[in-house]
């Protein structure tokens, strides 16, 4: 007599058939077909990314590196036709490439337009026309006075506004001196007048560099992407909007949006003399993308972005901060510590020299913790700063960014004083900071 089955142990059985199948199945798949797939996930994901849809995206990045890693496998296997499934690898290897690329180009995508529409934001658009009523007037009227009546009968609060405001005139608008050499105190006044009401985009660029230097990189976002591309018609215009732009990106660990804005600022600044040096902004711009493969523990991607930061910029100071960095990481305390000693060595920037030296000292006795000084966003945001000033001090360019950024210094000092969004604990701090 047959014995019969256990209907459970049947169904039981039936699915454990039906997944080893499968499985099967997958192992089954040809060099060609994991190509394919990697393919087509790309394809997927770029599509996603058209769409706006980071979470499509993401998973479609994922089946493509799955993909290649299955083909990795099979390259790997000794055999016949291996250069031709290694070849086959290579191409998947570009696929999940470019497909991640996509995921985080679509993910960046929707952080910034995240921010741009989040509460902050939206906070900072509806108090922002007191900057233009309340900071701006009285420095326009301290103009005006000192326009008919001289410095001299002045107020002492009315005489700094004054200075303040044709300072802010000749760096933003180049407004020459009179014939005798005193200020143009009318024209400054002018100028100030016409922001109140309507901003160039040499205003709002300088305004985002103020956000940036009181650590509100959210405003300056906000107000960069306020800004009309179509309307930008000259080349110093396209330039301040796309150096502004990737420097911001950067700054919010936003790589995939920076890329395409400093290759286009570079395009711009090699035919002006602007305040920044195209090959620096680019050497900046792989010094992030090596902050960010830091964070991520991934060390060859690093080196690389080390090797094009110093491709770009020979005498980047940058790059010797990184690379003590990523000896840190690899547990060489005696080499991070001589590497970071010797930026410290001599600087003129004695804040800089200070806290590279504890962090060398803390290095050399083991003292290392997962998170790196030097790599932090802002410091290398000040940083940068201050290594473009050094570097070009003695040019006409170098100058001017000089004082456009103790500009940005003076009048971040009185928008958080008038302006009390601007005026909380995290600004006091990033104001401290920058300007030591």
């Amino acid at each position: 007599m047959r014995k019969k089955t256990c209907p459970v142990a049947q169904r039981v059985l039936f699915y454990l058939t039906t997944i080893i199948s499968l499985l099967l199945v997958g192992c089954s798949k040809t060099p060609d077909e994991w190509l394919q797939r990697a393919v087509a996930a790309e394809k997927a994901a770029q599509s996603a990314l058209s769409r706006n849809d980071p979470k499509a995206a993401r998973r479609a990045a994922d089946d493509a590196g799955k993909a290649a890693r299955q083909l990795q496998k099979l390259a790997e296997a000794d055999g016949p036709s291996r250069e031709e499934r290694q070849r086959l690898f290579q191409q998947a290897q570009v696929a999940a490439r470019l497909a991640r690329e996509h995921a985080g180009l679509a993910l960046e995508r929707r952080q910034r337009q995240d921010k741009l529409s989040g509460l902050k934001v939206r906070t900072y658009q509806k108090a922002r026309s007191l900057i233009f009523t309340t900071v701006l007037p009285p420095m326009a009227a301290a103009a005006g006075k000192a326009a008919k009546v001289g410095t001299n009968e002045l107020t002492a609060i009315e005489r700094p506004l004054a200075q303040h405001s044709w300072k802010l005139a000749s760096i933003l608008c180049a407004r020459p001196q009179l014939s005798d050499g005193a200020p143009d105190w009318a024209g400054a006044a002018s100028d100030l007048r016409s922001w109140s009401t309507n901003q160039t985009l040499e205003f709002k660029a300088f305004l985002a560099l103020v956000f940036v230097m009181l650590g509100q990189s959210d405003f300056a976002l906000a107000e960069l992407e306020s800004v009309d591309p179509a309307n930008l018609q000259s080349t110093n215009a396209l330039a301040i909007y796309h150096g502004g732009r990737a420097l911001l990106y950067a700054l919010q660990g936003w790589n995939q949006l920076a890329a395409p804005e400093a290759e286009a600022f570079e395009k711009q600044a090699q035919i002006i003399d602007g305040p920044v040096n195209g090959q620096q902004l680019v050497a900046m711009f792989h010094a992030f993308t090596a902050c960010d493969a830091f964070t991520k523990r991934d060390f060859l991607k690093m080196d690389a972005a080390v090797a094009q930061s110093i491709r770009a910029w020979p005498d980047n100071p940058l790059a010797a901060y990184l690379t003590g960095e990523k000896l840190a990481a690899n547990g060489e305390w005696e080499k991070a510590a001589v590497s970071l000693e010797a930026r410290a060595a001599g600087t003129e920037d004695e804040w800089i020299a200070q806290r590279l030296a504890q962090r060398a000292r803390d290095l050399r006795d083991g003292k290392g913790t997962t998170k790196a000084l030097v790599l932090d966003t802002r410091f290398l945001a000040q940083l940068a700063v201050h290594a473009t000033v050094k570097t070009a001090r003695n040019s006409a360019a170098g100058k001017r960014l000089g004082e456009f950024v103790e500009g940005a210094k003076t009048f971040g000092q009185q928008l958080r004083e008038r302006v009390p969004l601007l005026g909380g604990a995290g600004a006091e701090k990033s104001s401290s900071d920058t300007s030591r």
